[in-house]
């Protein structure tokens, strides 16, 4: 791949007129809600006032428009041969980047067969896909375990990304899933295997994983999402509403609570129509530390789950998860939405 940029107002012509800038500009480029032209294999992608050039290059890594029909083939040409799907695109060492968190531990790719144990059948999508049964490790990822979670009370749009005509079933498993993600203005097809890192001496998922142990379509949306963005590393300390963006294809709307006096009827009906919704706390203007007294962390993601009123209807409150509490007392809290913004 190859990422130019020109400083002309419209898109030029062809590649002599641009200068190269490297390979930062893929993530402010997959940021942008501008214009796409494409021509062939070549995409011009506005930035403000600048034409950033992708030329696609099959020899590296970045996602195809792959159809359903090709993905299908290809997973019927690997069942008739008896193996399971290798994606070479996306290495061990290229997925882990610089390890992050784990430059200390050893890697290693796993499937999902080799991590469940006693008797347990891997399994893709299943009926309780609940917000509980997504969870992050790590505090920087936790903006897209909190996306995963709003995402899991959807099942329409769940099953939309996660197309749920795959399984682990024998005479249907060969090791290779699609997820589809909004990219670019249109949705894209991640084709990609089942291997996930673990720790070496032992089947601990190094990311995002399910509650359930045998559970496996956050672990593996994680990866396609890890694809997308040529690393695991690279998805440290993103924003959930860009994640909302990707999986849902809409646009995300930030709001203020001291700015709307109605903001709890908005975000009430919103949920009801299925939006997806998380939340955060800001900066404390006196300097104190990152925790409230609620036990609340202020730049960390929470997934909104619900709203309701009680006390006779007097009182609106929320319920928000915590995509890195270890129980359920510490996953989700029931917050007061006060008439001054404040919780």
């Amino acid at each position: 791949m190859v990422w130019v940029k020109n400083k002309t107002k419209s898109a030029p012509e062809s590649e002599q007129a641009v200068v190269a800038i490297g390979e930062d500009l893929q993530k402010k480029a997959a940021q942008s809600e501008d214009q796409l032209k494409t021509t062939g294999l070549n995409h011009w992608i506005r930035l403000r006032d600048d034409w950033i050039f992708w030329k696609d290059d099959t020899n590296q890594n970045m996602t195809k428009l792959i159809s359903d029909q090709h993905f299908y083939k290809i997973k019927k040409d690997l069942l008739a041969k008896g193996k399971l799907f290798e994606d070479t695109s996306f290495p061990l060492e290229q997925a882990m980047g610089n390890l992050g968190n784990f430059k200390n531990q050893r890697i290693t790719w796993r499937r999902p067969h080799e991590i469940c144990s006693d008797g347990m059948k891997p399994q893709f999508l299943v009926g309780d896909s609940t917000r509980l049964n997504v969870k992050g490790l790590q505090r920087g990822r936790y903006w897209l375990v909190a996306a995963m979670i709003s995402l899991a009370l959807n099942p329409v749009q769940l099953k939309k990304i996660a197309p749920e005509d795959q399984s682990f079933d024998y005479g249907e498993y060969a090791g290779i899933f699609r997820i589809r993600l909004w990219q670019y203005g249109q949705w894209q097809n991640v084709i990609f295997d089942d291997r996930v890192p673990t720790l070496l001496n032992s089947d601990e998922i190094t990311y995002a994983h399910s509650q359930k142990k045998e559970v496996f379509w956050s672990v593996l949306l994680e990866k396609a999402y890890a694809k997308l963005h040529w690393s695991y590393d690279a998805l440290n300390g993103g924003n959930e509403s860009e994640a909302m963006e990707d999986f849902t294809g809409g646009l995300t709307i930030i709001h203020d609570p001291k700015a709307h006096r109605k903001l709890f009827k908005i975000a009430d009906t919103s949920f009801k129509r299925s939006c997806l919704m998380t939340c955060n706390i800001k900066s404390a203007q006196d300097g104190s530390g990152d925790q409230t007294k609620f036990n609340l962390y202020r730049h960390h993601a929470y997934s909104i789950t619900n709203f309701s009123r009680i006390a006779s209807n007097t009182i609106p409150v929320v319920r928000i998860r915590n995509p890195g509490g270890t129980t359920r007392s510490g996953m989700e809290l029931i917050v007061t939405i006060h008439q001054n913004g404040k919780i």
